[in-house]
């Protein structure tokens, strides 16, 4: 059910362009960008489904973190 209500809702017919300018907005204007990019991951399906198919969303790297880093560089 809420898969369906999902589908309508506005920012979830945004061309991906446009999605991906507002992730990378988003971590830009963020002080932790790999915590960001997580958080909008797991915002929703889509979302995450647009995230992991975006590379340059986890293009950030922080060597304090070696396994999450790791994962972002695999999803780089």
């Amino acid at each position: 059910l809420n898969v369906i209500h999902n589908l309508n809702v506005p920012i979830n017919n945004v061309i991906d362009d446009i999605l991906y300018s507002i992730f990378l907005t988003s971590i830009r204007d963020y002080k932790a960008p790999g915590r960001q990019t997580l958080n909008i991951s797991h915002v929703c399906r889509h979302w995450r489904k647009r995230a992991l198919d975006f590379p340059a969303l986890w293009g950030y790297v922080d060597p304090r973190v070696p396994l999450i880093s790791k994962l972002f560089l695999e999803r780089s």
